[in-house]
């Protein structure tokens, strides 16, 4: 009896419970409301920003990722190319010219030496100082002077294949072949076969060295006991780019090559879409280079580089050593500078500081110290008040070197130790201060009057157009420029070379 009691104890417990559970449920559910309209609209709001937020991603994370397969894919090209150019820089050209004096003109490598100390003689048969020269002609007592026994280091300049600055087209029996031969060699694999989007463009700087073992006092470099020795190693930079304003390039795009030694004459220069154009180039603080608004800026000791035409660059060698006599090369020069965009690279060429230690000994034992040099443009500084400035790119920024003694001014009362560079092209004399923390000390002089300085650079930035590259040589067109920067990259290196 008392088991039956409890069982039905325990269902009536049990009983109970359900009842109670259900009656629960049916108040919850019959009390649960639906979201608001203001809710739901706020929640839509949140997830609108939310996937807006997300969505803004993408195309920067793609841009991003595109930028760097380019950049690796036109580095990795770039560097293939060092085969090519350490093949031409391996091979020897000797001239039919037998006036040669072998003491002075080693065996001509097709990559010779590019410091463009020796010009030409004025007896086109006597050329015994075959490049480097320039074609302007020297000032009198402008070839540097040593004492003996000694040398006399030549830091070479940045040239592109066929420098305009060292090969005279009046003389093509000795001169054009081997301009000839490093266009055709140097631009014969530039464009890539698998994918002609991309292509390189090949430059290089090779040093020289004079050298006199007798005793003969103070002479000149041009003396016959000097022997001249070349460097056994090239510094090699190559553009790698990219065609930005069609679907990819032609062999138009190349420099012309005739055929023979035939002289293509000056007034018939055609520039190729894949050759680097000159510029003259400044850089340096806001406070030095544009002092009329370094008080109404908020940055004057920002660097800036200010690009402007060759044509402009005056001193011991107008036009930064350009040959003169072509409407149609200085329209080319004239119209380079607006190839400069935003991202594109620019290497110095020559930073023209006076190379003649009779002249300045100081400055002649940094001459050439920057070339090579590799810098990016930035955004446009259109608030200067001048043309073609721009901020540096970032990670490019401008650092002072050191100078010839290799270490920054410590006692800047010497005015024997003011050689730091702090700029590049321009002369900013007896400067000393602080300058990124570092305190420098500067007294290099830079070829050419105050309004006529400038180094001399080199830039691939925005693309020629059809209507300039389809146009006859002789038609003496004015280039135009088109679409954004061409150089996706710049790499560069040491080859070896005969």
């Amino acid at each position: 009896m008392k088991s039956e009691c409890r069982m039905m104890n325990a269902e009536l417990q049990r009983r109970a419970a359900a009842r109670a559970v259900h009656h629960s449920s049916f108040i919850i559910h019959r009390f649960r409301r639906g979201f608001s309209f203001a809710e739901v609209m706020f929640a839509v709001v949140i997830l609108g920003i939310g996937f807006i937020m997300v969505a803004a991603i993408f195309p920067v994370a793609i841009k991003q990722t595109q930028a760097s397969v380019e950049e690796s894919f036109t580095a990795a090209m770039s560097r293939n190319g060092t085969n090519y150019m350490e093949q031409l820089g391996n091979g020897a050209y000797r001239g039919t010219n037998t006036n040669f004096t072998p003491a002075l003109v080693p065996q001509l490598s097709n990559l010779f030496a590019t410091d463009l100390l020796l010009q030409t003689l004025p007896a086109l048969n006597d050329e015994r100082y075959i490049p480097p020269r320039a074609m302007a002609a020297v000032e009198p007592g402008q070839i540097p002077e040593v004492n003996t026994p000694g040398s006399h280091f030549a830091r070479g300049r940045l040239l592109a294949m066929g420098d305009l600055r060292v090969f005279n087209s009046d003389d093509p029996a000795e001169y054009y072949p081997l301009r000839s031969r490093q266009l055709l060699e140097g631009y014969s694999n530039a464009i890539v076969p698998t994918d002609q989007r991309y292509a390189f463009v090949p430059l290089y700087r090779r040093d020289r060295a004079y050298n006199c073992r007798e005793a003969i006092g103070t002479s000149q470099i041009d003396a016959a006991p000097f022997v001249a020795e070349d460097s056994s190693v090239a510094q090699l930079v190559l553009f790698g780019v990219q065609v930005r304003n069609r679907t990819e390039y032609q062999t138009k795009d190349l420099p012309k090559v005739p055929s023979n030694v035939a002289v293509v004459p000056l007034t018939q220069y055609k520039h190729g879409n894949l050759e680097p154009r000159p510029v003259a180039v400044r850089v340096g603080r806001i406070r030095d280079l544009v002092p009329a608004v370094a008080g109404s800026v908020a940055d004057p000791d920002t660097y800036v580089a200010i690009f402007a035409s060759v044509t402009s660059l005056t001193g011991d060698e107008p036009r930064g050593g350009y040959p003169t006599g072509s409407p149609a090369l200085d329209n080319f020069l004239n119209r380079a500078p607006g190839a400069v965009a935003e991202g594109s690279f620019f290497v110095i060429s020559d930073d023209r500081i006076v190379r003649y230690p009779q002249t300045d000994p100081l400055s002649a034992k940094n001459a050439g110290i920057m070339n090579g040099r590799i810098y990016r443009v930035g955004i446009e500084r259109t608030d200067l008040g001048v043309a073609n400035a721009w901020e540096l790119y970032p990670g490019y920024e401008f650092v002072p070197d050191p100078g010839n003694n290799g270490v920054f001014d410590t006692n800047a009362t010497l005015a024997n130790q003011r050689d730091d560079i702090i700029a590049i092209g321009v002369s900013v004399p007896n400067f000393v201060g602080t300058i990124n923390g570092q305190t420098v000390a500067s007294n290099i002089q830079v070829d050419g009057t105050a309004a006529g300085q400038g180094a001399v650079a080199f830039v691939m930035g925005r693309a020629l157009t059809d209507s300039y590259i389809d146009a006859a040589p002789n038609a003496n067109a004015a280039p135009e420029f088109d679409g954004t920067a061409m150089d996706v990259s710049v790499y560069t290196t040491m080859i070896k070379v005969k």
